[in-house]
């Protein structure tokens, strides 16, 4: 299994190893131009009548998803109207999901427990959002997970922490969830206390047991761009 040899080393290269397969896919992938002249005048009913009885392939089905955080009032309807649902690739920036759109795209049906085709939650893909939005998903049920093989939403957090050198406001939150650490969170850790010692204090104090083991090695591969 390439994704689980990959993960032993980091699971930043799973993500890496998933982003081409994908980006092969998405080069081969044939797109329907009708579709796209809809999604872009942002016509809900014509576009809802398109889904319905023309269905979608998997890469227009993946852009109508990319941009369900920034029109879900628009493009919800569309989404439930998919007559043959596609593996869903969550691709939201923290530019665009917002607490508003991400209530909207709640109650009109999407469905956060979801893991999508790569195995990434919605957590790791809206960790450096809105704390709020964390809230929220949690009141509604969802819960972080550091399972899969690809990064989880901790090894995104502490990748931001170390970045933006200083501990992420999402990062306590999520630590009431994820109690359980591998090598990738260990690492991540022992670049925090190499380089930015102040830091990594804070978040000790979070969970002791984020102290990296003896011989833990600092990490070198980045979990975001």
């Amino acid at each position: 299994n390439t994704a689980l040899e990959l993960h032993k080393v980091d699971p930043a290269f799973v993500n890496i190893w998933f982003l081409r397969i994908h980006r092969r896919f998405m080069r081969t992938s044939t797109y329907s131009n009708e579709f796209y002249s809809l999604l872009n005048k942002l016509n809900t009913t014509n576009l809802v009548e398109y889904v319905s009885s023309h269905g979608l392939s998997e890469s227009d089905s993946e852009v109508l998803s990319m941009r369900l955080a920034s029109f879900p009032d628009e493009l919800m309807p569309v989404w439930q109207a998919r007559t043959e649902p596609q593996p869903l690739v969550y691709s939201f920036s923290s530019y665009n999901v917002t607490l508003k759109s991400i209530r909207a795209m709640h109650q009109a049906g999407f469905n956060f427990f979801e893991l999508d085709r790569f195995g990434n939650d919605i957590f790791a893909a809206t960790a450096d959002a809105d704390p709020a939005i964390f809230d929220y998903l949690v009141s509604i049920g969802v819960r972080p997970s550091a399972e899969g093989l690809s990064v989880d939403v901790l090894d995104v957090l502490l990748e931001l922490s170390y970045k933006q050198r200083r501990l992420h406001k999402n990062t306590s939150k999520v630590l009431k969830y994820i109690t359980q650490f591998d090598a990738s969170h260990y690492s991540r850790v022992a670049r925090l206390r190499q380089f930015l010692p102040e830091v990594y204090q804070q978040l000790i104090l979070i969970n002791q047991d984020l102290t990296p083991p003896d011989g833990t090695e600092v990490n070198s591969v980045s979990s975001i761009k």
